[in-house]
């Protein structure tokens, strides 16, 4: 599998493409992370309070021990401590509730923040990317298969730019038919190099290029 082009100009292209994709996504982490961060700090009040309320429902409870120990009123002293200490283990759990909601949303906008971005890039990279990869060894396919250089002189004459065949020659259809070797493996070639592939015209001649 052929993952980048010859040394050409796509090449540089493909690496810098590359290249922009993981400073995009790193980027974009690192801001989803501060906006996790950020979202995440709304819930230190509720945290404090979490905390505090766990302490003083302990020491309510506590309290309410001592005084259910004292002889024949204990149990009626003890009733407020007690109920002190619902009341505040309510407080509690609805802070800790709010706590784990706002981490949760922090969470979610952070992963979005992030996503959004990566997969907008994504959208467009990849399918490129693929498309040269299988078209890249579809290429080489054909020649490990021995194919020859009229194979791919055909096919730039009919997918190159009129003004790059008009480089190659004033009139390239007459070449090709007429057999002209030269102006077929400059044609060839060309169309090869779409591909990352850059061939000898040894081996173009010889109906079997080989890549370099």
């Amino acid at each position: 599998m052929r993952l980048y082009a010859g040394h050409s100009a796509k090449l540089y292209r493909q690496i810098a493409g590359d290249l922009f994709v993981v400073i995009w996504s790193v980027v974009w982490f690192a801001i989803g992370r501060v906006v996790d961060g950020a979202i995440r700090v709304l819930a230190d009040p509720a945290r404090q309070v979490v905390q505090h309320g766990t302490a003083m429902g302990q020491s309510l409870g506590r309290a309410a021990d001592e005084v259910g120990r004292v002889p024949a009123i204990g149990d009626d002293l003890r009733v407020p401590f007690v109920d002190a200490a619902e009341s505040v283990g309510k407080m509690v759990g609805a802070a800790n509730d709010q706590v784990t909601t706002i981490e949760s949303v922090a969470t979610l906008m952070g992963v979005i923040t992030f996503a959004v971005p990566f997969l907008l890039v994504l959208l467009f990279w990849l399918p490129g990317r693929i498309r040269f990869v299988r078209t890249a060894g579809a290429v080489r396919r054909l020649l490990d298969a021995g194919a020859g250089a009229d194979l791919f002189a055909l096919r730039a004459l009919a997918t190159e730019p009129i003004r790059s065949l008009a480089q190659i020659s004033d009139d390239p259809v007459a070449d090709w038919r007429a057999g002209n070797r030269t102006v077929i493996k400059q044609l060839a070639a060309t169309e090869l190099g779409r591909y990352g592939l850059s061939v000898d015209e040894e081996d173009l001649a010889a109906g079997n290029p080989s890549r370099r």
